[in-house]
């Protein structure tokens, strides 16, 4: 075929493409088109927000000066946070803040300078707990169709970084904490985004076995026996990225001693 035949064939392809979309009345046809085009009007409005838009963007001509104005950053609670912690390439900046907010407190019980917690034994928990979460979600929608928007956005991202205040809370409720050198940060903990892709990967994995399981013998607890085996990867690739956490410790720490007023420089 020369060139010439090839883009008389496209041209067609394109024409005929048109004319289907064109045709029936909930088609985005030329003639609802031209009619929406005539409708609009580029008057003196809105061609100063046209220019308006163009030149400096929505967010910035959205801003309310009198709400900048009222605004006061003087408050009545102020944190003491001792210390500031780097998350690295991690989404766990809520799990950073929790923290922050009782550092202060071990301090000042433990009579210390400076104590750093554990991130990485609570990370490892928030995982194990998104992925048991995300696989009861899936055994609640096993009568959904596995296309629905329910479904899909589960499998969107079935282990994420994020979280809120209640889940620290919850984590910390159920787990404990414990001090940096028991448990100390891995490269997989300073950045997630490998481990997270993994862990999504076999979470979806099993949740199609689960819902194909489900839809051939509708059995509830053969999925919850599937989803212990899900559980057991899960738990196996953490393991292999961030360690073993631990069940009991011995931590030991100085205590600051004040300097007695009589003794000598």
């Amino acid at each position: 075929m020369t060139r010439q035949h090839r883009v008389a064939a496209t041209s067609l392809c394109l024409m005929f493409s048109i004319l289907a979309l064109a045709q029936g009345d909930s088609s985005l046809s030329p003639s609802l088109i031209h009619e929406i085009q005539t409708q609009f009007e580029l008057d003196t409005h809105a061609r100063a927000m046209q220019n308006a838009l163009t030149s400096v963007g929505i967010k910035d001509l959205s801003e309310n000066r009198e709400v900048l104005a009222s605004h006061n950053t003087t408050f009545s609670h102020k944190i003491e946070t001792k210390g500031i912690s780097n998350q690295k390439s991690t989404g766990r900046c809520w799990m950073f803040a929790g923290f922050n907010t009782l550092r202060p407190v071990i301090l000042k019980n433990l009579e210390q300078d400076s104590f750093e917690f554990s991130h990485i034994y609570l990370q490892f928990w928030d995982k194990f707990e998104k992925a048991n979460t995300f696989l009861e979600n899936i055994i609640a929608s096993r009568d959904r169709d596995v296309l629905s928007r329910k479904v899909t956005f589960l499998m969107k991202s079935p282990c994420p970084d994020g979280g809120y205040w209640e889940n620290f809370a919850d984590l910390v409720n159920k787990y404990g904490v414990i001090p940096e050198e028991v448990m100390a940060e891995t490269a997989s903990s300073e950045s997630t985004g490998q481990m997270t892709n993994t862990l999504d990967r076999i979470l979806r994995k099993h949740a199609g076995m689960m819902l194909d399981g489900y839809h051939k013998d509708k059995s509830v607890s053969h999925m919850r026996a599937k989803k212990k085996q899900a559980l057991a990867e899960v738990y196996r690739v953490l393991v292999l990225n961030l360690g073993q956490p631990p069940r009991e410790f011995t931590w030991r720490h100085k205590i600051k001693v004040e300097k007695d007023e009589d003794e000598g420089e």
